[in-house]
């Protein structure tokens, strides 16, 4: 579906196409193949399970330093629709990964029908079977109904509307210095390779057995969330492109630690047997943070004016 999306893409003559291809299918597509990659690896590991999700969560860190620097140099050679081509091309080659997934857990066997055998009135044996029906609902509501997660997963929805809006206003500010010789995508890239060291480096950390405290972990991200909003307070006052790519260094050091951390503490609240469904529901509020993130920093920047008090806000 992802893959559709972008490949869609290509025969978009205006914004109301990019809405149903880029926005509905590739949104929808990304957000339901990580629920099964994550959650296969949650299920198949114990003793390492926060440095198994700090390495599934390495290819996202990876792509944040990668594509910027590949769609600048693909987009010197091709247009905008053979760009979005070709990215749906490269997005179809997950097929191959999830053929790899296994189910972890043995299937128990499907419970027989009841046979209930009645006479009728002409004498025949009748045999009714009864099967049970279940209703099967997208998301368990123990998650639903459980305050902490909400809770919890409405804090991240904020974080994450913050932190969309730093990719949108860090090349903003980056112009704003007016260096020909530097472009602002490297900002985000150094961001991502960051990122990359310190989610494999942040999962080691919760693995040792005495930060496996939930408490300690809340500890941890209540860290990670100040030290990023500070950064984004210093990035107004920074003067040169050097001083934004040590602000960048930081808060990609401390924004992959935030990722991982968050998925480690939604293990801790939901367990490993609603974890997927807990993580439906995260990615829920992820996807409504994408959603009101940008028209708030735009919003925020034709109000404000200026990036300062913008990124401020």
């Amino acid at each position: 579906m992802a893959g559709a999306g972008l490949s869609l893409a290509y025969f978009a003559n205006g914004l109301p196409w990019l809405y149903v291809s880029y926005g509905v299918f590739f949104g929808l597509g990304s957000a339901i193949a990580s629920i099964p990659a994550q959650a296969s690896v949650v299920e198949y590991f114990d003793k390492r399970r926060s440095f198994a999700i700090g390495c599934v969560l390495t290819g996202t860190g990876f792509g944040v330093f990668a594509w910027p620097i590949i769609y600048e140099l693909i987009l010197e050679e091709f247009t905008y629709k053979e760009t979005f081509l070709l990215s749906g091309a490269i997005t179809l080659n997950v097929l191959v990964a999830a053929s790899l997934f296994r189910n972890f857990r043995k299937r128990e066997p499907l419970a027989k029908p009841a046979v209930v055998t009645s006479n009728d009135n002409s004498g025949t044996m009748v045999h009714n079977t009864e099967v049970q029906k279940n209703k099967v609902f997208i998301i368990n509501k123990a998650v639903l109904k459980d305050p902490c997660i909400m809770f919890y997963c409405g804090a991240l929805l904020f974080i994450s509307i913050s932190y969309q809006c730093l990719f949108l206003l860090l090349p903003s500010r980056s112009q704003e210095i007016d260096d020909k010789d530097f472009k602002a995508a490297t900002l985000v890239s150094l961001i991502g390779v960051v990122e990359v060291a310190s989610r494999i480096l942040s999962s080691v950390i919760w693995d040792i057995p005495s930060m496996k405290s939930i408490y300690k972990r809340l500890c941890g991200i209540t860290l990670y969330m100040f030290v990023i909003g500070l950064m984004l307070f210093l990035i107004p006052l920074m003067k040169t492109n050097m001083q934004l790519m040590i602000v960048c260094v930081i808060t990609g050091a401390f924004s992959g630690g935030l990722v991982t951390v968050s998925f480690i503490i939604l293990i801790d609240l939901s367990g490993v047997d609603m974890y997927k469904d807990a993580l439906a529901v995260r990615l829920v509020f992820a996807g409504i943070a994408s959603f009101v993130g940008p028209p708030i920093a735009g919003i925020a920047s034709f109000m404000f004016i200026i990036y300062h008090v913008c990124a401020i806000f």
